[in-house]
Order: structure tokens, then C-alpha cells, then sequence
């Protein structure tokens, strides 16, 4: 099986990393795109996966370059991109994994009486265009992570900024958008992997805990990390 794994940063990798450095190191077909970002690249074999993982950058468009010329080159049994999101819901509980099944480009810079103005209702994209649909990007992957595990489904909105302190606006991209999370750029991921007709899931680990308004990224990749390796392993 060919898996890749995107990170944002060698910070959120860092657990991931360790665990797969004690597998086979292998050559990928991707050195050549990476020859200058050495620290981007890491390609093993373990559990009996070829697994690349390649740490792309924080934001979008770093995100959506990197990808597509990835699946240019080469393609995956399953693409995930395993990054940090923000919980606008009571019931999304600190460090829990989700699984990011409509992903919605919400921000677009504007604002009207003080609200949020999504990408659609600014005319800056097409609802109805090819790969939106459902009001976002929606990732029919049916396969193991949609069936047998127990990561919660959500709809997540993303954005140029990450309301982590900030409840008002949580509250407001839960209940005007409908969405349980939000994350940095995540659309960048979903769109490259949809366009190109790669199966993909985007995971993200919950780094607030709402109730009591904090917020701690190495706390909840510490939490979450070895569920991730679990699952990782079961994919073989």
C-alpha cells in the first residue's frame, strides 16, 4: 500500500516522525521535487506501508502547490493530512481527532456588520462549480476511516485566521455555517485531492478546550498522536 501523510510543520510531525524512523528508509520518486526542502521529505517502509511524508507549510496555498505537483508525479492508495483545528462545538472535546468530510471555504477578508462573509456570497467562487458541491468541498472517500473507526464526522470552515480564544466567533461559524471545527487553509488539501481524483482524508486534532477557554497545541498532539500511530497500523 502507498501512503501519504502531510504535516504543516515538523512540529506536528515530530511524534509521527519518531515512530516512523524505526522502519525501512526507502527512496521516493518525490526526492526530485524536494531536493531543495530537505527536511520536507521523509519516505519509509513500515507495517508494511510505503508511506511519504511531506511537511508542506501553514497556509493554503502552500498546500494546494505542494500537493499538486506530489500528484503529478505520483499517485496514493489514501492521502491524509493530519493538522490542528479549533473546536466551535461544546461536543468536540480537547485533542479528539476528526474527520473532515465538508470542508468550507468561509473566509474571504469581508465583513458585513461585523460578520463573517463566505467565499460563496462574495462571488469569489462558484457554488455549483466542479469540485464544490453540498455548499463546500466534500470528500466522498468511502473507505476504512468513514466506516470502522470512531473519529467524528464534521463540517469544517476554513480560514485565514484561527479563532482559538475567541467564542463569539466559534459560535458564530457554528451556527450561521454549520460547521464543528475550523482550521488553518485546510480547504488547500480537499480541493488539490478532489480536483485530481485522489482518495483523502483530512484529520484534524482539536488543540481548545472550550470549557475552559485554553488552548494548548503540544498537549493535544501528545494526547492524540498515539491514536493516530494505532490507526496506522491498522490500515495494513
Amino acid at each position: 500500500m502507498k501512503l501519504l501523510i502531510i504535516f504543516s510543520s515538523y512540529a506536528e510531525a515530530k511524534h509521527f516522525l519518531e515512530w516512523l524512523s524505526t522502519g525501512k528508509k526507502i527512496s521516493s520518486e518525490l526526492e526530485s521535487l524536494f531536493f531543495e526542502l530537505p527536511y520536507s521529505l521523509y519516505s519509509y517502509e513500515k507495517e508494511g506501508i510505503l508511506i511519504d511524508v511531506v511537511i508542506v507549510g501553514q497556509t493554503g496555498f502552500e498546500s494546494a502547490f505542494h500537493l499538486g505537483r506530489i500528484l503529478s508525479h505520483k499517485r496514493y492508495h489514501l492521502a491524509l493530512q493530519l493538522g490542528i483545528g479549533i473546536s466551535n462545538d461544546d461536543k468536540i472535546s480537547f485533542a479528539s481527532i476528526c474527520n473532515v468530510i465538508n470542508d468550507k471555504p468561509l473566509e474571504s477578508g469581508i465583513h458585513q456588520n461585523g460578520a463573517l462573509v463566505d467565499l460563496y456570497s462574495a462571488a469569489f467562487l462558484d457554488i455549483a462549480a466542479y469540485p464544490h458541491q453540498l455548499g463546500g468541498l466534500v470528500n466522498k472517500t468511502n473507505a476504512y476511516f468513514n466506516v470502522f473507526l470512531e473519529f467524528k464526522k464534521v463540517a469544517s470552515a476554513s480560514l485565514s485566521v484561527l479563532y482559538a480564544d475567541d467564542q463569539m466567533k466559534q459560535n458564530e461559524i457554528k451556527n450561521v455555517y454549520q460547521c464543528h471545527i475550523h482550521t488553518l487553509g485546510g480547504v488547500g488539501f480537499s480541493f488539490a485531492c478532489l480536483y485530481a481524483k485522489q482518495s483523502f482524508y483530512q484529520l484534524r486534532i482539536i488543540v481548545n478546550d472550550r470549557s475552559t477557554l485554553s488552548i494548548d497545541v503540544n498537549a493535544a498532539l501528545d494526547k492524540a498522536m498515539p491514536e493516530f500511530i494505532e490507526t496506522i497500523k491498522k490500515i495494513s
